[in-house]
């Protein structure tokens, strides 16, 4: 079962695979090419940074209780090579993480109820922003100012130049999965196991619009244009398609079923 996916610059694609504890590489059209690398843990989140160069691996289940490396990857051979093993720096599992926009920041949450922001030049802890749950995604603003995360039923937002807190919303009642920015940066978006989704003003916090479903909303994600909006729901439920300029479906897909657990580790992915 594969619980998360990366599309790198050049269209390549790479999936976490609880079996094994592998990445996969698939070409653009999904067609699997090779085992690209193996931890020992099962692969939660991954990201490549702007240009492709960087991959991102954070897992849970792992044998000491974190799991965090990125590899520099070589496109000519498609192969990844350890460049930093941040593991150490985190005592439980590890969520999430994602690349800032410029890729001079890594951030990493999960477990530890806190968002670590490494520098990628040096890989050291430039801040970290504590919270009192669990850290379940993260994403960037398009312009880098600002980096987004779920933790329990919240949605915190804050400065990445300083760490500091820029809004908060509570207005979800169970764990809360799904988060995307706008390519716009105008749009933050969540979704819940309460079936709930939410869309913000970003420049604010203010709350837009909110609609529910019959079931979790486990992932969510914009298209490059940001005209469309995916939202990745549970079990045996399909996925929708919602378009952005009024906040309505346009279309839905699928019958997924497959995923055991629950939480944090339930099924999810979407890009």
């Amino acid at each position: 079962m594969s619980r998360t996916i990366a599309v790198a610059p050049n269209g390549m694609v790479v999936a976490g695979a609880d079996t094994g504890d592998q990445v996969i590489l698939l070409d653009a059209a999904g067609n699997e090419i090779k085992t690209l690398l193996t931890i020992q843990s099962n692969p939660r989140d991954l990201d490549f940074s702007a240009n492709g160069s960087l991959l991102g691996v954070s897992a849970y289940e792992a044998d000491y209780g974190a799991s965090v490396h990125v590899f520099t990857m070589d496109w000519v051979t498609q192969s990844a090579t350890l460049l930093a093993n941040l593991s150490a720096n985190h005592y439980d599992d590890t969520f999430a993480l994602r690349f800032s926009p410029d890729g001079d920041f890594l951030y990493v949450g999960g477990k530890d109820n806190n968002v670590t922001a490494y520098n990628t030049s040096t890989w050291t802890i430039a801040n970290i922003i504590e919270t009192t749950d669990n850290v379940y995604t993260i994403k960037t603003s398009p312009d880098g100012r600002f980096v987004a995360f779920t933790h329990g039923e919240e949605l915190s937002v804050h400065w990445t130049s300083n760490g500091t807190e820029f809004f908060n919303a509570h207005d979800h009642s169970g764990y809360t999965l799904g988060l995307d920015w706008s390519p716009d940066g105008n749009w933050v978006v969540t979704g819940s196991s309460d079936d709930d989704v939410y869309v913000y003003h970003a420049s604010n916090g203010t709350e837009h619009t909110n609609f529910s479903y019959s079931s979790d909303v486990n992932e969510i994600a914009f298209n490059k244009a940001g005209t469309h909006l995916v939202l990745a729901t549970s079990d045996n439920d399909p996925t929708w398609i919602m378009r952005t300029s009024d906040w309505t479906i346009e279309a839905s897909f699928g019958d997924f079923s497959g995923g055991s657990g629950s939480g944090a580790s339930g099924r999810r992915g979407a890009r």
